[in-house]
């Protein structure tokens, strides 16, 4: 039926946008922050919405002292799932150093 194809696309898309998060994690935790970067936008040109891939931008634009996009990010992150006390203390976090 219709909604079991349905599902079934949406767990596909869901895995592999964690694949995308898995991958761009290990290179931003390597300082390969042009790879995590690529691997995000990618990951967000088939979900745009995905608070997590929008949280690790945030991260990726403030290591690369790109602080206003970061906070775009962030907010946007948030903006998608507002329940993430990480993302909430890294803003409050940027904040701070913004002083």
């Amino acid at each position: 039926s219709d909604s079991i194809k349905t599902e079934i696309f949406v767990a596909r898309r869901k895995e592999k946008i964690n694949e995308s998060l898995q991958q761009a994690s290990a290179s931003f935790s390597q300082g390969d922050l042009r790879s995590a970067e690529r691997i995000c936008r990618d990951a967000l040109s088939k979900n745009g919405q995905d608070p997590d891939i929008l949280h690790l931008m945030a991260l990726i634009s403030k290591e690369q002292s790109l602080m206003l996009r970061s906070m775009e990010f962030f907010e946007l992150s948030l903006k998608a799932s507002s329940k993430q006390p990480v993302v909430w203390s890294n803003k409050a976090n940027l904040l701070r150093f913004l002083g």
